[in-house]
């Protein structure tokens, strides 16, 4: 599905952007491409690249389930605030092609706050998990580690999003699984 580079209707969501390091990789690498950022702290260079690049829509916003949680946002302080929080279905009308999470936990509420997208759209999604092993290893030892030694909110997002039909089916840089629905 995301092997036409120039196919100019696809979109991304990037949940948890940051300075946008992803957002900036998916449009050198899908130059037609959408891309829906959203961070709960607007740093400079999100800012700077959505407001250079018509294809970034940037949202200064903490995406969940719609109801407060604590979010991250400031990853090397570990500050947490309480926020009121967004549901994507909320803010996307858009087929959306592939989904980012990586926000330090609430996976699971940004899944629940998704499911219009994850059932409909069924994008490709890369979760950022907490279960780090900074070294190769396949999907089937990923799930049992997870199962087995994951957080609380890693065993939650596994779950939810196998409820959802989506299989986990690869495993990068040891903790960014990727889903999909229909393989």
């Amino acid at each position: 599905m995301l092997t036409d580079h120039n196919r100019h209707d696809l979109v991304f969501v990037d949940v948890g952007c940051q300075k946008g390091i992803y957002t900036t990789g998916l449009l050198d690498e899908y130059p037609y491409s959408s891309v829906y950022a959203f961070d709960a702290l607007a740093h400079p260079e999100i800012i700077s690249l959505a407001t250079h690049n018509a294809k970034v829509v940037f949202k200064e916003l903490a995406i969940g389930n719609g109801s407060e949680s604590n979010c991250t946002i400031h990853w090397e302080s570990q500050t947490t605030i309480k926020l009121p929080t967004h549901r994507l279905d909320d803010l996307i009308r858009s087929q959306v092609h592939f989904l980012k999470i990586d926000v330090d936990g609430e996976h699971s509420s940004i899944i629940q706050g998704s499911h219009n997208i994850l059932s409909c759209s069924t994008p490709l999604v890369m979760i950022e998990m907490s279960v780090n092993i900074r070294s190769s290893i396949n999907v089937e030892d990923m799930i049992s580690l997870i199962i087995a030694n994951g957080n609380i909110e890693d065993k939650a997002t596994l779950r939810l999003m196998t409820s959802l039909g989506y299989k986990l089916i690869a495993v990068r840089n040891g903790m960014n699984c990727f889903f999909a629905k229909y393989i």
